[in-house]
């Protein structure tokens, strides 16, 4: 670490020897210039502060000195000062042995307690306390596999590709360069060069049409006649509500099973105040909905009678909640039609639905309420 570097002098030479020396022992000489001590200090500085190591505040320059022409007393200072940096080395070297002695011996005492640590925390784990028979490892965890998964195959190439189909378009948008961008000529005509399709659903606003008959006077008779408007496909009853909304909603509540402020609020699937921008109360879902209940009821009733008069059907029930009251929910059906009731588990329920002239072949499982 104390071999000595050279440095170039401004005649472009380099001085026959050099050494390295604290600056407030050793007064430089060179071959070109001779500097003072404090000079010699701003010249290190100046040329890039350059010094080989610090020890205890000291920095120890590099400090031209010419060993031939140099006097007896400066190369004895010279060799004082190399000592007594090596003394103050030893010295840091020394204590720095003894600081790794001590953190060898820490590091020794920390890994056993960890070993210590992670053998009982196994066994807490691992082993049945108080002969009760159950791990105490955290319930539903699932050890991990110990068999490595085999690698994956590659896939097998298909005689036939079956790529996704596209939709018949209803809106077709041509992009073609108008002029080029070379010489600056009108382009015209062209080839397909592909195509992508885009498929959007706007959200539209519902429409609200405001029906306005007006009362006109005849100037012969001087009778007044209104018109007679007729909204049957427009609208049912005299609500408010046309058709489609109404099949909307009731779409969203029984096929979607959404609650009822979820199909009017938007929350958090969205409907009608999300994206139609609609205000329908709740008494008027309700309301829409026992209609729609209504107006189906014949087509309910001949689904029953398809499945009454079926020589094979098909019957099962499962437990569902609705509305806070728990009950089960009933299906049968056949290959062409289904119905779906709810109620309790009695067998009632079957006799309710098949009734007594039913005389083909029900499929169901050995719940005591189907055999009777």
């Amino acid at each position: 670490m104390l071999n000595p570097r050279r440095r170039q002098a401004s005649s472009g030479g380099f001085h026959p020897a050099c050494a390295l020396a604290p600056p407030s022992r050793v007064i430089a000489h060179s071959s070109v210039v001779s500097v003072t001590l404090s000079e010699v200090w701003r010249v290190g500085d100046y040329s890039g502060g350059e010094y080989l190591f610090r020890d205890e505040g000291t920095r120890y320059a590099l400090v031209m000195i010419d060993l031939k022409n140099a006097s007896r007393a400066e190369l004895i200072a010279l060799i004082v000062s190399q000592h007594e940096t090596i003394a103050r080395q030893e010295r840091v070297i020394a204590a720095q042995q003894e600081q790794i002695v001590a953190l060898e011996a820490t590091v020794a005492q920390l890994t056993t307690r960890v070993g210590e640590l992670l053998a009982a925390l196994a066994a807490i784990r691992d082993e049945p306390p108080g002969g009760t028979g159950r791990s105490q490892r955290m319930p539903g965890l699932k050890p991990a596999p110990t068999k490595a998964r085999p690698p994956k195959q590659p896939r097998k190439g298909r005689g036939q590709q079956f790529v996704r189909q596209r939709m018949e378009p209803t809106v077709r948008v041509f992009h073609a360069v108008e002029y080029c961008p070379t010489c600056s000529v009108l382009l015209i005509g062209g080839s397909v060069k592909r195509t992508r399709e885009v498929i959007e659903v706007p959200l539209v606003p519902a429409v609200v049409t405001e029906h306005v008959s007006l009362e006109r006077c005849c100037p012969h008779c001087h009778t007044r006649h209104t018109p007679a408007v007729a909204l049957t496909g427009e609208v049912v009853g005299r609500q408010r509500f046309g058709v489609g909304l109404v099949s909307l909603i009731a779409t969203m509540r029984e096929e979607g099973r959404l609650p009822i402020a979820t199909i009017q609020c938007g929350c958090p699937l969205g409907s009608m105040a999300t994206f139609h921008a609609v205000s329908v109360s709740v008494g008027a879902i309700v309301g829409m909905l026992r209609q729609v209940a209504r107006a189906g009821g014949p087509a309910v009733e001949a689904i029953r009678a398809e499945i009454r008069g079926s020589p094979v059907a098909h019957g099962n029930e499962t437990g569902g909640c609705e509305d806070g009251v728990n009950g089960y929910v009933w299906t049968f059906c056949t290959p062409t039609a289904q119905y779906l009731t709810r109620g309790s588990r009695g067998g009632a329920m079957v006799d309710a639905v098949l009734g007594d002239e039913f005389a083909g072949v029900l499929v169901s499982d050995f719940y005591a309420g189907y055999a009777h």
